[in-house]
């Protein structure tokens, strides 16, 4: 049996279960300015341009375990890359498992859908 869980729902059933809640704490990257200082760091603004210009833009996420960066590279470059503050590469499921809900089987773009506010 199928069952169709809407948008609020997920967000009610994945902080009621696991306690987290995203919601305003996904903010997206166009340009330097948007950037947290944290990554300063690790990107420069060359860099950044350039990954703006080919790939889009840039996530950066608030949560309990500090500030994560992250960016869909397609499926040709492998998918997701996601970086914490020290420029340390996770995959899209230890991403999820920082967050402690990687059994819900969600993806970036499901994260990304379910809590973005624009």
């Amino acid at each position: 049996m199928k069952v169709l869980i809407t948008e609020s729902k997920m967000k009610d059933i994945i902080k009621s279960n696991f306690g987290l809640d995203l919601t305003g704490k996904i903010h997206m990257v166009t340009n330097k300015w948007e950037l947290p200082e944290e990554f300063d760091k690790i990107i420069g603004e060359r860099m950044l341009n350039l990954y703006l210009n080919r790939f889009g833009p840039m996530y950066w996420f608030e949560t309990k375990k500090g500030l994560f960066l992250a960016q869909d590279r397609g499926k040709q470059n492998d998918g997701w890359n996601i970086a914490d503050h020290l420029d340390f590469g996770l995959s899209e499921l230890d991403f999820m498992r920082i967050l402690g809900i990687e059994y819900l089987g969600l993806s970036m773009d499901d994260l990304i859908n379910l809590y973005m506010e624009e």
